[in-house]
């Protein structure tokens, strides 16, 4: 079965190999996403003006896009019940793909704009054992409240373990013990490698560079 990562790249491969195929057999590379989610709300709701009114269009665009759509791939997949709308088998199973094709656009989206956007994302963060009990809740409770759209995800281990995965890249910034001299160990931060040359410059202002002791 092909896994949900794969399936949209899969999705797309088609269209481009349907698009190089001979003139006139197939009309489905012409389908665009926001033919997609029109139908996929149609579908959800099975009712054309409270469709109409969720994508905030006229009634008559909706029902046009959606008669383009079932021409574009061959077969009906709606079926009029009185004032509403019922899917057929073929409208049933085109639906289940059409919400996977753009639940993974969707999610990639979400993905660029956690890379991108200083005020949101995902920060793995590891640090020893010792620190967990209230160092680290008291510092990601202060940087909370400062950037409340910032998650985290923890890893506890000790010095060696977490610095490899920094190293790997597997976290992005890590509270170490670092031996000032040999009876006075300190704690250090470090940042992975790069961890800065995706983000806009003061995403990262005042970060300390990898080996800096606090």
């Amino acid at each position: 079965m092909l896994s949900n990562a794969l399936f949209a790249p899969f999705i797309s491969v088609m269209y481009e190999w349907l698009g190089e195929t001979a003139p006139g057999e197939t009309g489905l590379a012409k389908i665009d996403w926001h033919l997609l989610e029109s139908f996929r709300v149609a579908g959800r709701l099975q009712h054309v003006t409270r469709a109409a009114e969720q994508l905030g269009t006229s009634q008559p665009s909706l029902s046009r896009a959606l008669a383009r759509l079932q021409a574009e791939l061959g077969v009906p997949l709606f079926e009029r019940a009185g004032r509403s709308l019922r899917l057929t088998r073929y409208g049933d199973l085109f639906l289940a793909r059409v919400e996977r094709a753009l639940g993974e656009i969707e999610e990639g989206r979400r993905e660029l704009a956690d890379l991108t956007e200083p005020e949101r994302g995902v920060v793995a963060l590891g640090f020893l054992r010792t620190l967990g009990a209230k160092f680290i809740p008291e510092l990601v409770h202060r940087f909370s409240v400062a950037r409340p759209r910032v998650r985290f995800n923890f890893v506890q281990n000790n010095s060696a373990a977490i610095e490899e995965q920094l190293e790997r890249g597997a976290l992005d910034l890590v509270f170490v013990a670092v031996a000032a001299r040999p009876a006075r160990p300190r704690m250090g931060a470090r940042l992975r490698p790069g961890a800065c040359a995706d983000r806009p410059p003061h995403a990262c202002a005042g970060a300390a560079p990898a080996g800096a002791a606090a």
